[in-house]
Formats: C-alpha cells, sequence, structure tokens
C-alpha cells in the first residue's frame, strides 16, 4: 500500500467518524428542538430555525427566518468554537393578528460531553448537561430559557435607558431578528 493510499484511506476513516458524530449531533438537536417547543405549545407559523455559520445578526436571521424554511438538521451546523449551533426564531405578540410582533432568536448550542450533551444559552452560564430522553434535564433547561425571556420583557426596557452610549450590549442571547 502506498503512502498516498495510507492517506486516503485516513481519510475516510475521518470523514465516517465526523459522519457519525454529525448523526448523533442531529439526533439529539431533533429532540432538543420538538422538547422544547412542545414545552412552549407554540403553533407552528410562530417560529423558524435557521442556521448560525456565522455570529448571528440579527437583519440576516430575520431575512432567513422570512425567506426559508429551514428544518432543524438544515440548520444545525459545527462551529469553530467547537459546538453545535442551531437558530431558532419565535415570534411574540400582544395578540396575534396585531403589530407589532416581535422576534425572538435563540442561539443553542451544544456538543457531547459525558454520555450526553452540555447545552449552552448563555455565555455567562456554564449550560445543562441533558442525556437524550431525560425529561427532567430538558425541563430544567426549558425553564432557565423561560426565566431569562421574562426577565427581559420585564427589565429590558429599564436596563437599556440606564445604559451609557458607550455600553449598549446585546440584551443576554435575546436579540430581534
Amino acid at each position: 500500500m502506498s503512502k498516498f493510499s495510507d492517506l486516503c484511506s485516513l481519510y475516510k476513516e475521518s470523514r465516517e467518524t465526523y459522519a457519525e458524530c454529525q448523526k448523533k449531533a442531529f439526533k439529539f438537536s431533533v429532540e432538543l428542538m420538538e422538547r422544547y417547543l412542545n414545552y412552549l405549545d407554540i403553533p407552528n407559523k410562530y417560529f423558524k430555525y435557521v442556521p448560525l455559520k456565522n455570529d448571528p445578526d440579527p437583519q440576516e436571521i430575520g431575512r432567513l427566518s422570512q425567506e426559508n424554511n429551514y428544518t432543524v438538521r438544515g440548520a444545525t451546523h459545527l462551529k469553530d468554537d467547537t459546538y453545535w449551533h442551531i437558530g431558532l426564531v419565535i415570534t411574540v405578540f400582544i395578540t396575534e393578528n396585531t403589530y407589532p410582533q416581535y422576534p425572538v432568536f435563540i442561539d443553542f448550542k451544544f456538543k457531547e460531553k459525558d454520555n450526553g450533551y452540555i447545552v449552552i444559552i448563555t455565555d455567562d452560564h456554564e449550560g445543562y448537561l441533558i442525556h437524550g430522553g431525560n425529561e427532567t434535564e430538558f425541563n430544567d433547561l426549558f425553564n432557565f430559557i423561560q426565566i431569562k425571556l421574562q426577565d427581559n420583557f420585564k427589565t429590558g426596557l429599564q436596563r437599556f435607558l440606564e445604559q451609557s452610549e458607550q455600553s449598549l450590549p446585546t440584551i443576554g442571547f435575546i436579540q430581534p431578528a
């Protein structure tokens, strides 16, 4: 066997390893999204999946969520930070057929750890270790997200008004799409 054949063989093995890793990540992302959407009890027309190949740009996410219908798998990507990412845009409103309607963007990032997946929503939190099929672990994560969203709507304007012009960060993980 030549040196080149050795390289080709190793490349084949590495692609098979990646494909297996991707398959498991897709399976987890499907379970994560199905469980979260069930937790929210949200109608299909008020959420969209968006891919996060680059850092999120609110205008780009808004465009992607309006123009395209991505599947969970189509929106799940491995990024340079070594985490799988999937973007979810949910639209909230005062009443269903009135404006303004507000798109809320959530970046779910996860990676395999300890026979499960560590899921991180905000950079200031260590995340949640979730084992597939464990409803309690999923609900702990979803309750955390719900509290963050509620807090943003309750105190977001006040926090914004108290900021100086030089220190205006994005508000947590919630960004208008």
